[in-house]
This record gives structure tokens, sequence and C-alpha cells, in this order.
């Protein structure tokens, strides 16, 4: 692959965003990043960046986040905003294996969030942690289990923030709360939508490397609800776990399962063949030539384009990809692109200036729809 042009790559705060977000292994499923990565690398990422005090914002989207974030754009983009999203859901395991993703395995925030409590043992303390919401004394219950246990975890807050809009349970004084018992670890548990709209409300307000909403995580800890055996998590199973344990959730999980069964006919089949006719015709060598003037950059793409060494140029453009007015690629002369090429450009949309347009032409008949069927219309 060739670049007609260099660029000089001054590193603001938003072009750094921009390479570290390139850096990430993210393919594009029904609308959303997700970092092709297992419990194991998720686990030592969320420990780097604990030691190294670096903010990640996880994201654990299950069927219900991914419904719920086709409908709602605000929504979708708390995800869009987040910087480790991993799959809580056998059924995004199981769309991403259709297209040939690699996303190899459910990654469960519980499970993460078991490890940290039951394997961080040989640093010089415990891990500190803040839960943010939950049912009416389940926080309570959960600090009270973890403080007469042995793990490697202390609770060092709790708070309940009742009911309000985001910013009514925001005050700075609660933020202060926090930052000042400097924990490693927010957990928020209020609801998926409100959760990571407080989450992206308050992140930068605080000094935590690690803030998550995990629900049901507290439900767990406090005992009240339990936690399916390993062999159904594993299996795809868990759901009906949940039902018996409870409930209220059969609406639920009968509307997602639903929505993800006419998504499968009507958009991952659609996609999965559209992907295996372009990847098995005939291909240039793949070429990415830039121009650019004052305002406007002009990025021609040619060939069988992989999202890896899509990255890779991308990375070097990274200053003018930010800062530019108008970004244009033009895929007129590509045969062939994959999901990670649509996350690649979803994470360009991300950190670009609201005033600026970004447009990609050139698309085919097949290439629109492979976009629109990925969920990613939003780059059209």
């Amino acid at each position: 692959m060739t670049v007609a042009t260099s660029v000089n790559l001054g590193l603001s705060q938003n072009e750094a965003a921009l390479i570290k977000d390139l850096k990430r292994d993210l393919w594009c499923v029904m609308g959303l990043p997700f970092d092709a990565t297992t419990e194991q690398d998720t686990y030592h990422h969320l420990l780097e960046c604990i030691e190294k005090r670096q903010k990640c914002f996880l994201t654990t989207p299950n069927l219900n986040f991914v419904v719920a974030a086709q409908k709602d754009p605000r929504f979708r983009k708390t995800v869009i905003d987040s910087d480790w999203v991993i799959a809580d859901g056998m059924p995004i395991i199981w769309a991403a294996k259709a297209l040939g993703i690699p996303l190899t395995e459910r990654v469960a925030g519980s499970s993460v969030f078991d490890r940290l409590r039951n394997e961080y043992r040989h640093h010089d303390r415990p891990l500190r942690v803040v839960f943010f919401g939950g049912p009416d004394g389940v926080a309570a219950e959960a600090f009270k289990k973890i403080a007469q246990d042995n793990s490697a975890m202390e609770v060092v807050g709790f708070y309940s923030p009742g009911f309000g809009t985001i910013e009514e349970m925001s005050p700075q004084h609660v933020i202060n709360q926090i930052n000042e018992s400097e924990p490693d670890i927010v957990l928020v548990a209020l609801g998926a939508k409100r959760g990571q709209q407080w989450i992206d409300y308050n992140h930068q307000r605080l000094d935590v490397p690690v803030i998550s909403h995990l629900g049901a995580v507290v439900n767990f800890v406090a005992g009240t609800v339990a936690r399916a055996p390993e062999w159904m998590q594993k299996s795809g199973l868990e759901w009906l776990w949940r039902i018996w344990e409870e409930h209220q959730l059969l609406k639920r999980y009968w509307s997602d399962g639903s929505r993800f069964l006419i998504g499968y006919v009507k958009d991952i089949l659609p996609s999965k063949r559209i992907l295996k006719k372009a990847h098995n015709s005939d291909h240039l060598p793949s070429e990415f030539n830039v121009s650019s003037d004052s305002e406007n950059l002009f990025i021609t793409i040619k060939g069988f384009i992989t999202a890896q060494e899509f990255k890779l140029e991308l990375i070097k453009l990274a200053s003018c990809l930010v800062s530019c007015r108008n970004l244009q690629f033009d895929f007129s002369e590509v045969t062939y692109f994959d999901n990670g090429v649509i996350a690649s450009l979803i994470m360009i949309q991300k950190h670009r200036k609201a005033d600026g347009s970004m447009c990609l032409s050139g698309l085919s008949k097949a290439q629109t729809a492979l976009v629109k069927h990925s969920g990613a219309s939003s780059l059209l």
C-alpha cells in the first residue's frame, strides 16, 4: 500500500485519542464497535490501566445493549465513546462468527469483575471499589459481603443517587467524595441507558482508572441474584437461568431475542453473502492516495483493503483526520473491505470536530448495503 503525500503528525489530544482507538483491534457488529479480546486479555488490560492510573471506560454490551443502541443514537454514542468494549452476550459472538469477525469468546463483565476480586493478590494494597446506584440496600449488602470475605477488594464507598436527571445525579460534592476515596474502580448500576449516560457525563470529572456499568454485578455480589452455572454461561443459555431467577426479565429477553432473529435474517446473512462474494472476486493491489488543500482532505483507496493496513495508513494521517474541515474517502476503486474498516471509520467520525463533514463516496450498491446491514448508516 502506498501513500502519495506525507502529513505532519503533531500529537494534539484529539490526535492521540484517535491513534489510541485505531490501535485497538476493533470490529463493527450490529452497529457497535467491539474489541476482539478475551477475558484474560481484558483482565490484564484493566490491571495495566489501574497500575498506570490510565482512564478506561469499560462497556460490556449484551444483546439488550445492541437492540437499545440500534434505536437510540445517544445511547449508541456512549458505547462508541468507550475505551474498551467487550462482547458480553453469546448472540453477539454468533453474529461475529457468521461474518468471519475474530470475536472468539464471550467476555462477561461479571466474570472479569470476579477475576479482579479474587486474583489481585500480588500488589501492596487491595483494589479500591466504589458502587454507584443499584436497588435500595443492595450496594450496602455487597459492601458487607466484600468486607467479610478474603478477596482482593475493599469497598471505599457506595452511593444511592435516587431518581432524577443525569445532571441531578452528578452533584460536584459527590464527584469530589468519590475522587477523595481514591478508588481504582467505579461500578455503576443505574440501568443500562442511564448508567452509560452517567459515565459519559462524568468520565472526565472522575479521577478513576476503571469505570463501568455492571448492574448485575452488584446483585451477584450481594447475593440477591445467583449467577448461572458456568456451562450455561458458555453455551449461551444463561438467559434461561436469569429468567428463572428474575421472572420480570422474560418480556425483555423475548423482545430482544425476537429482534435478534429478525436482524440475523435481515442484516447478518445478507452481510455474510456480500463479504463472501467480494472476497472471492478479482482484486487490484491495494493503494492509498492522499491529497489536500487548506480545509479539505481527500483519500482515494483502491483494491482489497483489510482493517489492519487501513488503520496503519490512517495513523499516519491522524493530524489531518481530526483537524481538516472536510474529509472525503473515495471507495470507487475498492473491491473489498471488512467490518474492521467500518469500525475504523466510526472511530474517525467519533474524534472529528462537530462542524466538519465526513463522507464516503464511490461506494458500490453492495458496499452501501454492507454499511447499512452493519448498523453504521451514520457513515453514509
